[in-house]
């Protein structure tokens, strides 16, 4: 059964493609030269209904992984599908491979996010990702 721990490990190990800087939590401030940048949030657990065929039921863990582009004051639109297009491309194929930690992964990449970081506002991803262990 994987732990909280092992799950946000597994997490901070990814390193899609696209992405420049990598932070173990939100950082406490970003700079231009960091962007895009990308850190989880805090993972969350529950126990799903317990299925016959699963023994003694399921956990299910998600957690946030945000993905800051741009600064909001530079005037960037928020759908740059020149930068986002290929970062989520590269967001899906690492979630995927997450099957190695949790045997079901589910997750969710919302565009046009507006991340804050230090009072600052970037154009984003705001990933939701979730694992299953039978």
């Amino acid at each position: 059964m994987t732990t909280n721990v092992q799950w946000l490990d597994a997490i901070q190990a990814l390193r899609p493609t696209g992405v420049t800087r990598f932070y173990a939590q939100q950082p406490r401030s970003l700079t231009t030269s960091d962007l895009p940048a990308a850190w989880p949030m805090l993972p969350s657990v529950s126990r799903g209904e317990p299925l016959a065929t699963c023994g003694d039921g399921e956990k299910v863990r998600t957690l946030g992984y945000m993905v800051a582009i741009n600064p909001v004051n530079q005037d960037i639109p928020s759908e740059n599908p020149e930068t986002a297009a290929p970062i989520v491309d590269a967001l899906e194929t690492a979630f995927e491979t997450l099957e190695s930690t949790m045997i079901f992964i589910e997750y969710e990449i919302a565009t046009s996010a507006e991340i804050a970081v230090a009072g600052t506002a970037y154009w984003g991803l705001e990933c939701t990702v979730t694992g299953r262990n039978a």
